[in-house]
């Protein structure tokens, strides 16, 4: 026995040593000497997947960029900022941001986002990626409520026995060999409740055959159905918690139905927040683009005039006032092209933020005067709206609601784990499993199995009390304090935040009382500047004018004059976006409103179906254990209420019920004039005509019907309201 032992064990090891792999030298009877078709010089190579082309036509058919050399050989495209926002938005499936614009004297560079984190882009996708989540960790609804699904196991397996038994050899009553046949089935429907009790129904079959002799029949099947219940008492139980954790909840990773629909919210909150940037980079690039072409045409103004100032020195024979004329002269064409480059570069820019062709052979001119009148917010209201409207805080709220849920389940780990359990099983014997004929009970021959189950001679229960807890909880309150202190640092940058944004719109408010008051003041300076070039030009027709010094300075103090009124006029502009920015109705200041689109027509059906089962159940008392709500409900203004002219400027929403809604905030009667409109080549306005609608509906990242056009209506001042929706696809 021993040497049959060692034969095996070295057998074993011969083989173990041959799987691991040998290094043996192979001879072949025929060499081939020609190799390279049996191997290839690398083992990676840059390739191309094999997909579809899906190139817009906006990069398509793109035509070559305007330049300085071609400037001239270009259409003029006389662009609102309506239609701006409404392109922008119809093209935006993914959001492009450029971020904080710099100085608009430099011009910003076509931002490289997408090409360099394209995992980071926010698109229109974004709550729905959320609401669909199906991974554990920050799963959607659907998939956390997933959890409390009823779950069907089932297995069945097969075996053969067939095994020597040390036994006396010719004993009649003993065999020393055992022959069995085997087969189990067993099939479980289990249920997780909200309250965390688990109801489980249970089917086991069994089936024996073997050749012992002491067994009236050689075969026999035992089965039973069982019905079960646990209910958790301390640890785990309760609707709050379970709506926290979930079912499969541990300590420190919770994934509840609470916190997938937090997670939903904050979602909403960063796709909210992300066409607001949206708008406020288009609107600052289209104001800054308006700049531009004042720039340009301010430039372009010094240069024929210093070229008139040149030739008629030249003309006098005044060689000193020709040169420094000449200076002038080459200086403001420097500033043109800067100009016209920097034009370029901005007009490139919000051709980006469009999501249009870089170049069409048209250069976009916007049509939109900036405003001159002042506009006065009030303090009081406007510091309250930002501390109610601003999406940075609301999504920070969520975050504290979020990590206070998770200090209360922290808390219930805290808890020993006691447990109620009942079971209750009726079994069932026989020689068959089913017989239609069958006879008596087992263990008589040809006895049937669900007979016997059905007859409920046997029956078995259970009740009892199931108690486990850690010695210590030593990973449970540190899971504890960590979810304090999360509680805590969440509330601390709430507060924080709270005071960022008020220095932020008291800054912003700051800028536009500043840049009102330079703009009067640098209109002043432009009137006088006027002025004194009509005393010189008025002197210039007679023979004695020979002060060329003083026209040239003439010429560059209106230039400067004129400059830097346009500038405090942008920068004025910049600012009341600013205001609405910091405050949190900017979307409302561009009459933007956001809106769920139509649900798939099975999901109405489906609704209406489980209305129907709903009023026709019988309704749960969860008693003390039902939930605390942690959601007041939409944000402080309802976007649906702009359809009903409810959406005001200047507070959080509706005014309540008998009281007066105030109007948009008034301009006052300004003592700036309106800029003149920029010159025009009688190129016709593209874009939607006729019909007048005071509301219009975009499906974000969709394209505009141009059917629905959205100009204002007729008598008003107030921008054309736009409701953004977002599809569900």
């Amino acid at each position: 026995m021993k040497r049959l032992f060692h034969r095996l064990v070295a057998v074993w090891t011969s083989l173990t040593l041959l799987a691991g792999g040998c290094v043996q030298q192979r001879y072949q009877f025929h060499k081939c000497c020609d190799f390279d078709g049996y191997y290839t010089d690398v083992a990676t190579a840059i390739e191309e997947p094999d997909i579809d082309g899906c190139t817009l036509d906006e990069v398509r058919f793109a035509t070559k960029p305007l330049t300085l050399q071609d400037f001239e050989d270009h259409k003029i495209w006389e662009l609102s900022l309506e239609e701006a926002t409404q392109i922008a938005l119809a093209n935006s499936r993914i959001l492009r941001l450029i971020g904080p614009i710099g100085a608009f004297r430099v011009p910003s560079p076509v931002p490289d986002n997408l090409t360099r984190a394209p995992e980071a882009a926010p698109s229109v996708y974004g709550p729905a990626l959320q609401e669909s989540n199906p991974v554990f960790i920050g799963q959607g609804v659907e998939a956390a409520l997933s959890e409390f699904d009823a779950q069907l196991t089932s297995s069945m397996f097969w075996e053969r026995n067939n095994r020597p038994i040390n036994r006396t050899a010719g004993n009649p009553l003993f065999s020393t060999i055992f022959q069995q046949d085997r087969g189990v089935f067993s099939s479980e429907v289990a249920k997780t409740a909200a309250t965390g009790s688990r109801f489980f129904a249970r089917h086991n079959v069994q089936y024996d055959y073997n050749n012992n002799p002491a067994r009236d029949v050689p075969s026999n099947f035992d089965l039973n159905v069982e019905f079960g219940a646990v209910q958790p008492l301390l640890q785990r139980a309760g609707v709050q918690f379970n709506r926290i954790t979930g079912p499969n909840g541990q300590v420190g990773v919770y994934n509840g139905v609470a916190i997938a629909r937090i997670n939903e919210d904050l979602s909403l909150a960063d796709f909210e927040g992300n066409v607001r940037n949206v708008l406020s980079d288009l609107e600052r690039t289209y104001r800054q683009l308006y700049f531009m072409y004042r720039r340009k045409d301010i430039a372009k103004e010094g240069r024929d005039r210093a070229h008139r100032a040149w030739q008629e020195a030249k003309a006098a024979g005044n060689e000193i006032s020709a040169a420094q004329a000449e200076t002038e002269f080459f200086r403001f064409r420097g500033a043109l092209e800067n100009g016209l480059r920097e034009l370029f570069a901005t007009e490139n820019r919000l051709r980006y933020l469009m999501g249009i062709a870089a170049s069409d052979g048209r250069l976009i001119r916007p049509c939109d005067e900036p405003t001159t009148a002042k506009i006065n917010f009030d303090w009081c209201e406007i510091h309250l709206e930002a501390n109610a409207r601003s999406i940075e805080l609301r999504r920070q709220r969520w975050k504290v609601q979020q990590k206070e849920l998770e200090l209360i389940a922290a808390k219930n780990f805290v808890l020993p784990q006691l447990d109620a359990v009942a079971l209750y099983r009726f079994l069932g014997a026989g020689d068959d499993l089913y017989h239609s004929n069958g006879r008596g009970l087992f263990p008589y021959a040809g006895s049937d199995a669900y007979s016997s189950l059905f007859t409920d001679d046997f029956e078995e229960w259970q009740l009892g009390l199931q108690f486990s807890m850690p010695l210590g909880f030593r990973r449970e309150l540190s899971a504890v304090r960590h979810a304090q202190l999360q509680v805590a640092r969440e509330k601390a940058l709430l507060q924080d935040e709270e005071l960022e944004i008020s220095h932020q719109l008291a800054e912003a408010v700051r800028n536009l009382e500043s840049h009102y008051v330079l703009a009067q003041t640098n209109f002043n300076r432009w009137s006088a500047a006027k002025h004194e070039l009509e005393l010189i030009d008025a002197a210039r027709p007679t023979k004695k004018f020979t002060d060329y010094t003083a026209l040239l300075n003439a010429y560059g103090k209106l230039v400067n004059a004129e400059e830097d009124y346009f500038e405090s006029l942008l920068l004025y502009n910049l600012a009341i976006i600013e205001v609405h920015f910091r405050k949190g109705s900017l979307l409302d200041y561009n009459g933007v409103y956001l809106a769920e689109g139509p649900w798939p027509c099975k999901a109405y059906s489906d609704a209406r179906k489980r209305a129907c089962e709903r009023c026709a159940a019988c309704p749960v008392n969860y008693a003390m254990s039902r939930p605390a709500v942690f959601s007041r409900g939409p944000a402080p203004y309802d976007p649906h209420c702009a359809e009903n002219g409810m959406l005001h400027e200047g507070i959080g929403g509706p005014a309540p019920s008998g009281e007066s809604v105030p109007a948009r905030e008034a301009p006052a009667t300004s003592p700036l004039p309106p800029p003149p409109a920029p010159k025009s080549n009688g190129e016709p306005k593209p874009g939607p005509t006729t019909a007048q609608s005071p509301f219009r509906e975009i499906r974000l990242g969709g394209g505009i019907d141009e059917s629905e056009p959205a100009d204002p209506p007729s008598g008003t001042t107030e921008r054309p309201r736009i409701r953004l929706v977002a599809g569900r696809e």
